[in-house]
């Protein structure tokens, strides 16, 4: 049952990341870019699910026009 639920949350993941950043059309593959693209688009994906936004790729589209807002975010740091 376990490999069963880790298979669901990753494929979830991969999903979101799939849709949102187009993650299978990235056509980088050497080096550490392809493991750093990675780690910013989980990072990103963290930060827009703790600020409760429903849909990642309206928030995605909200910060790129707004990009002042990204300040106003909720950190992983705050207490609040």
């Amino acid at each position: 049952m376990k490999s069963v639920l880790t298979f669901g949350v990753e494929y979830s993941l991969h999903y979101v990341k799939d849709v949102s950043f187009e993650e299978d059309a990235c056509r980088t593959r050497t080096g550490q870019i392809p493991f750093v693209q990675t780690m910013m688009r989980t990072l990103a994906i963290n930060f827009i699910n703790l600020n409760q936004f429903i849909n990642i790729k309206q928030a995605r589209k909200i910060f790129a026009w707004n990009h002042h807002k990204l300040f106003s975010l909720q950190s992983f740091f705050n207490n609040t």
